[in-house]
């Protein structure tokens, strides 16, 4: 082979390997990605400037009762934390941001904050996946007052 094919060989492949691991489908038990910013309780940017919403969960809005605390408890569990990202059936919603469930090692994020009061269960079809463990740990969170069911 000639030296200026093999060199073109060998600057496509180190192009597609630098394209394939700056894709964003976090989907490996492995792959790790990185929160720039909270939004809400229940959405954050990633460091590649996507928006990711919690899949089957819900907090409160701006100006809602618990908003803050909300948005307060989903900065501390993922803010510098390595996240691994699933997807249930939905890529992105309406508004054009990635539909995911959410972990920091083996913590289930999105359990967490309705479990601690944070959010409610919102079961939103086809993104269903989860739906039965989230009312579960509800109920917990009202039984025990936790979070916005403390009044």
């Amino acid at each position: 082979m000639k030296p200026r094919l093999s060199y073109f060989f060998a600057a496509l492949t180190i192009s597609m390997l630098f394209f394939l691991s700056s894709c964003t489908n976090y989907l490996a038990n492995n792959d790790c990605i990185f929160a720039a910013r909270i939004i809400d309780g229940d959405t954050f940017i990633l460091q590649t400037d996507e928006k990711v919403r919690l899949i089957g969960i819900d907090t409160p809005e701006k100006k809602e009762r618990y908003y803050f605390e909300a948005t307060q408890e989903l900065t501390s569990l993922i803010s510098g934390k390595c996240l691994r990202l699933e997807k249930d059936i939905s890529d992105k919603d309406e508004y054009g941001r990635l539909l995911r469930y959410v972990y920091v090692d083996n913590n289930f994020i999105n359990e967490m904050m309705v479990e601690k009061g944070f959010a409610e269960s919102f079961p939103f079809f086809p993104d269903v996946k989860y739906a039965s463990k989230f009312e579960k740990v509800q109920l917990y969170a009202k039984k025990n007052k936790l979070g916005m069911w403390s009044d």
